[in-house]
């Protein structure tokens, strides 16, 4: 019998000559490694005069969970012991939500299941099945949340970690503790300059929101945090149209906003190239994603090595 599975593109079969081969020449580490991504979050709070990401984190954790889509939850797990002060570690855990209000399917009589069979269910409160988690690391300097996006099978969206985070960061008891704390997907810089470079730019729409003083950022993006703070302004949109067919032309000034947008805001657009259809662009859903390879016995220190080194390539941006 051939059991056979696939190693970044490699196809090994346990009974013939590939498995030798990858071991000589990926070596004994890389066959038992595992494939991580890292996407990382902008957390970022309007009220920043003495303001403390570390009692937000502990306070959130002691929410509800957040809703999401096909009745799964999310929770902002518990802390793992962090190797530096300046972060903190911990999980998100997903998980189905089954509640006795929705209607049930008797598959045995092909029908909805009536009262007398809802009865013998009888599961308790605190089990939920499809249970998985995604560990993260909080950055306090930078107020930066890298979150594991893929690891062993186990994938989590930038969107839906978004919108859990709106809906912590958002809830009313956080608010009147700790004012506006507004999410930003760190997005993709290759992905931006990518769709910026073909094409007619028929549409640009750029979000940048005040990030905190002090943050470490280019002299482009500082100026015009500048501007926001002296106009009392918490964000600034710039929409542009094309006038014709030939396209938009964008002038430093705005490709130094979708710079601060990067890490801070949002850019949407459109382009269409020559006889090709017109193509949609949302940072949202380019996140700044950075993969590698990890042991499996040793996860939780390989998972803080990568977070922080995502942190670092952005921080050099």
């Amino acid at each position: 019998m051939r059991i056979g599975r696939r190693i970044e593109g490699l196809s090994i079969s346990t009974n013939c000559v590939y498995l030798k081969w990858a071991f000589m020449f990926f070596g004994d580490e890389f066959v038992r490694s595992k494939k991580l991504e890292v996407m990382v979050f902008n957390i970022h709070a309007e009220n920043h005069v003495n303001f403390s990401y570390r009692k937000l984190l502990h306070f959130i954790r002691e929410l509800e969970p957040a809703e999401l889509n096909d009745d799964y939850r999310l929770v902002f797990g518990a802390d793992h012991l962090s190797a530096s002060s300046d972060t903190d570690m911990g999980d998100l855990i997903r998980y189905l939500h089954i509640g006795g209000e929705e209607p049930w399917y008797d598959r045995a009589r092909n029908s909805r299941a009536g009262p007398e069979r809802l009865a013998e269910i009888n599961i308790p409160d605190n089990l939920y099945p499809k249970h998985s988690t995604f560990t993260y690391l909080f950055d306090y300097k930078t107020h930066k949340l890298a979150v594991q996006k893929y690891y062993d099978g186990s994938r989590i969206s930038p969107r839906v970690v978004e919108r859990a985070l709106i809906f912590w960061l958002q809830h009313p008891k956080v608010v009147k503790k700790f004012g506006v704390i507004n999410v930003t997907v760190v997005s993709s810089r290759e992905a931006i300059d990518e769709f910026l470079k073909k094409g007619k730019l028929r549409r640009i729409r750029i979000e940048v929101k005040l990030p905190n003083p002090g943050d470490d950022t280019a002299d482009s993006i500082q100026r015009i945090q500048a501007g926001l703070a002296k106009r009392n302004a918490r964000r600034r949109v710039t929409e542009l149209d094309a006038a014709s067919a030939d396209g938009l032309n964008l002038l430093q000034q705005d490709r130094e906003e979708i710079e601060a947008a990067q890490t801070n805001g949002r850019v949407q657009g459109s382009r269409k190239e020559a006889g090709g259809p017109i193509e949609t662009f949302d940072t949202k859903d380019h996140p700044f994603v950075r993969a590698t390879r990890i042991t499996t016995d040793s996860f939780l220190s390989s998972f803080q090595r990568a977070a922080n080194a995502a942190i670092r390539e952005l921080r050099s941006l």
